[in-house]
């Protein structure tokens, strides 16, 4: 019952997030077989998102050739601290057979959360810190020539004067 509907939770998840690191062996996740949800977790982590995992390397997270515990004792940590994650397994438990439930809720709040990280940083990446704008917009508007608006530095522009102007 739970363990099925988890397990299409993930499959959408996946698509979702264009998996293609070949089939899913749903056995394998339905017993709780560490290697099957590892391979999970590095695809989120490191695969999934090219602006999530190289704003985890800038952070200093290294995922790559790591031991299977060393591995999750990081994405645990990058979890809890960067993500704002608290799950129920420990290392212990996710590294052992079984616990499949637990399992699966927790591969797929990993999707999640790194969609939802990526879609963070693809907004942050257009729209800069620092940037004022409502000045921004406030300068975009176009300016009518007349007494109360019209910049001193400047005269209105005529059709005269645009003839005669030279060029810039």
């Amino acid at each position: 019952g739970r363990l099925a509907a988890s397990l299409e939770v993930l499959k959408g998840e996946l698509r979702r997030a264009k998996y293609d690191e070949g089939p899913l062996d749903a056995d394998a996740l339905l017993s709780g077989d560490p290697s099957a949800y590892l391979r999970l977790l590095h695809f989120a982590l490191l695969r999934c998102s090219t602006d999530v995992a190289r704003w985890l390397a800038e952070l200093g997270y290294e995922l790559y050739a790591k031991s299977d515990a060393r591995f999750v004792e990081c994405v645990w940590r990058l979890m809890r601290q960067e993500l704002g994650y608290r799950h129920a397994l420990s290392t212990k438990q996710f590294l052992s057979a079984g616990f499949a439930e637990r399992k699966l809720q927790l591969t797929i709040e990993s999707l999640r959360l790194v969609s939802a990280k990526h879609a963070d940083l693809g907004r942050s990446a257009r729209r800069p810190v620092g940037v004022d704008y409502k000045a921004l917009a406030e300068l975009a508007q176009p300016r009518t020539p007349n007494a109360a608006t019209a910049d001193a530095r400047q005269p209105p522009l005529t059709v005269e004067a645009s003839r005669t102007r030279a060029p810039r």
